[in-house]
């Protein structure tokens, strides 16, 4: 997991979010940043051998490391992160340190660390944590994603041969692999790029895959060998009708499979965590009433309960299902407030902070007032028309990235006069 609640971590290090000093974020349209809320900083096109420095200690990466340091965050994406703001998380530049083999691996991360320390903005060690989405496409349709209205015929947006060069330039050293889609498992480019890794790094890492857990019986092979797993499972309700009603062309029995597979494959040692991502909505709200007991059953270490995204950037508003950006859609459904105020106790009193802190913010975002949510639902109807009438103007995925670097350099710019 990125974000851990506990602050008595053996890792300590002077800043709530090392992600400036240790990780980089590849997305599908070629995008370069430090984290998926991070602007774009530079494009994969930009890419080689000699731009390493220039993209890792170039000056939108020494300018946010020292601005982290002094404390100005205001303008930048960090300043709005809601991981930081909202849920109070501190993250770690990678976990269990002492369990990792001694190594050039080891050695980096141990570098890596002390340069985050003595808050260093010019750094000597590489990446010790990689986030790839090389593809949106995905072996179903959920409701709730982007990757339908994307479309089938996209397969994808990063050539197999420019992912694996960013790997071979800037995640040689990485020892922790996040991948998502679309389904990782599906595409064959995952295949290609863990098939670069060498043992001795997948002996040192941890493979963090966000997925819909349909594959990973089929496809664990294909991904044996690590040190450590996460599975970030996409699971929108216990309920068999609606689960397949919001991921669309998946079975809930081969939900089921999989995760009893897990369930077997941590029985023999291997050291893996599985946490469930629940993307709420209109048709899966009273699922909070059984979502602990679901967890305990599959032995689910976390539940991240999630408002369906306002979707501004994807191009469709769900006005069905959209609670938290049409919150009047919430008077159709009886006693709500008591079913997300009764999952909150049930967090609380199971230890689940993740889940509790989650449930905490959505209650803050939601009111009610029918008045208020009618207010806001109009307010977020203009602001969805606007904003999707500015990205349309960002067709190409290199232009989008340039563009959103030189509104993080204007921001950066203005912020200092």
């Amino acid at each position: 997991m990125y974000f851990k609640n506990d602050r008595d971590h053996p890792i300590k290090t002077p800043f709530a979010c090392p992600f400036p000093w240790t990780s980089l974020s590849l997305n599908y349209d070629g995008g370069i940043s430090f984290c998926c809320l991070h602007y774009p900083f530079a494009h994969i096109s930009e890419l080689s051998e000699k731009s390493v420095d220039s993209i890792w200690n170039g000056s939108v990466a020494q300018d946010l490391r020292r601005r982290w340091k002094e404390g100005r965050l205001k303008g930048t994406p960090c300043g709005n992160c809601p991981g930081l703001s909202e849920f109070k998380r501190y993250a770690y530049p990678v976990n269990d340190l002492e369990n990792m083999p001694e190594g050039p691996y080891k050695e980096n991360v141990q570098l890596n660390i002390s340069e985050i320390k003595q808050s260093e903005t010019r750094l000597k060690s590489l990446p010790i944590s990689i986030y790839y989405t090389p593809s949106v496409l995905c072996n179903i349709d959920c409701i709730h994603c982007c990757q339908p209205k994307i479309g089938k015929n996209n397969y994808t947006y990063l050539d197999t041969e420019e992912l694996i060069k960013f790997y071979r330039i800037l995640g040689m050293k990485s020892v922790s692999h996040a991948i998502s889609g679309g389904e990782p498992l599906y595409l064959k480019q995952v295949s290609r790029l863990i098939s670069e890794f060498s043992p001795e790094q997948k002996a040192a890492s941890e493979l963090i895959l966000f997925t819909n857990a349909l594959l990973i019986k089929e496809k664990f092979d294909q991904i044996a060998g690590f040190r450590k797993y996460d599975f970030e499972i996409s699971i929108a309700s216990s309920n068999k009708e609606i689960y397949e009603y919001i991921h669309s062309g998946a079975s809930y029995d081969m939900l089921i499979e999989n995760l009893e597979f897990l369930i077997q494959r941590k029985a023999e040692g291997i050291d893996l965590s599985a946490n469930r991502i629940m993307v709420l909505m209109k048709s899966n709200f009273n699922d909070l009433n059984n979502v602990f007991e679901f967890a305990s059953r599959y032995k689910l270490d976390d539940t991240w309960i999630r408002a369906i995204d306002a979707a501004y950037h994807k191009y469709k508003i769900m006005p069905d299902e959209n609670i938290f950006m049409l919150p009047y859609l919430l008077g159709g459904i009886p006693n709500w407030q008591d079913t997300m105020e009764k999952a909150s106790q049930a967090a609380e009193s199971s230890n689940n902070r993740v889940a509790y802190d989650h449930i905490q913010y959505l209650q803050k975002n939601v009111s009610g007032s029918r008045i208020v949510n009618l207010y806001r639902s109009i307010i977020n109807w203009l602001r969805w028309f606007f904003t999707i009438s500015i990205l349309r103007l960002w067709r190409e995925p290199v232009q989008r990235a340039k563009i959103a670097s030189l509104r993080h350099r204007l921001s950066t710019l203005l912020s200092r006069k």
